[in-house]
């Protein structure tokens, strides 16, 4: 099980590093949501209304907070309890975030899709690791 939370730990750490990097951007040194960069030209984005850069600024920021909160508690989770009673839970949650992010990335023309793919690689082995920990454990009792 251990192989398994530190493989979940180190892909917790990069979803919690992006996110917060984004939150930080938009909040703190007045950039626009990664979403206006992917899709549009610079030039292009000072020309869109105020009110909607807004909203989708205010969603980004919503949005990866969000990210943050999940990926914190499931630190917690792994860390602190007994993430063997947790991992179906756990594991959905992670999952269902992680395929929201292929969804979200086809409006943006798959352009992030090779680090999708390696985003839930990483994910899906942390949580294979840490189901054949939780197995072995149990066979142990």
């Amino acid at each position: 099980m251990r192989a398994g939370r530190i493989v979940l730990t180190i892909w917790l750490g990069f979803q919690v590093a992006l996110a917060a990097g984004i939150v930080v951007a938009i909040t703190l040194c007045d950039r626009h949501a990664p979403a206006f960069s992917i899709l549009f030209e610079p030039r292009e984005v000072g020309a869109l209304a105020p009110r909607v850069l807004a909203t989708v600024d205010g969603l980004a920021i919503l949005a990866n907070a969000l990210v943050v909160a999940l990926c914190a508690l499931a630190l917690y989770l792994i860390w602190t309890r007994r993430p063997a009673r947790d991992l179906g839970a756990l594991a959905a949650a992670l999952a269902f975030v992680q395929a929201m992010g292929f969804a979200s990335d086809r409006v943006f023309d798959d352009r992030d899709l090779v680090a999708n793919l390696i985003s839930s690689a990483i994910l899906g082995a942390g949580v294979l690791l840490s189901w054949r920990g939780r197995a072995r454990s149990l066979r142990d009792i």
